[in-house]
């Protein structure tokens, strides 16, 4: 399930995150909030159909919970590479990559735990079949390619 919820999450944030952030004007650039709002709602986007069909639950604070967390994963990623990175020199001088990353990802963590035991956070979706997983993705697919398209052709025309 992770790798195919990867495989999804990436070509949603490929093809839908620039068509996304072009609706979201209403949100402030700084500290590039529209850009994380943009990206987590594609992905949401497109791994929806799959993770209900995985887990049949349908979360209503997903995409703020993960605007919130979003920007503490790059460095939890950075810090967790050191740490590795260190530790096979020798252990101590992975110890304080490993607190920073151990500290950040218990943010993001509680960030989680917060928003699943919110209530209303979440409703179950009754188990459906493969089929009509497929059947959500095909118009997904299509309508994802096209707006990519339309969004290359739209940069190539704005530089000439």
């Amino acid at each position: 399930p992770s790798f195919i919820l990867s495989v999804l999450a990436t070509f949603g944030l490929i093809t839908l995150s620039p068509t996304v952030e072009k609706y979201l004007t209403f949100i402030p650039e700084k500290f590039g909030v529209r850009s994380i709002a943009a990206t987590t709602i594609a992905v949401q986007i497109f791994v929806l159909p799959a993770l209900l069909y995985m887990s049949g639950i349908l979360s209503f604070l997903s995409v703020p919970a993960n605007i919130i967390a979003l920007p503490f994963v790059p460095l939890t990623m950075i810090f967790g590479f050191f740490a590795g990175l260190l530790g096979l020199l020798h252990p101590a001088l992975a110890l304080p990559f490993v607190l920073l990353t151990d500290l950040l990802l218990n943010v993001v963590m509680i960030v989680a735990e917060t928003a699943r035991a919110l209530p209303y956070a979440y409703t179950t979706i009754p188990a459906f079949s493969l089929w009509i997983v497929t059947f959500a993705y095909i118009p997904l697919v299509f309508i994802a390619f096209k707006l990519f398209q339309g969004a290359e052709l739209h940069k190539k025309v704005t530089k000439k």
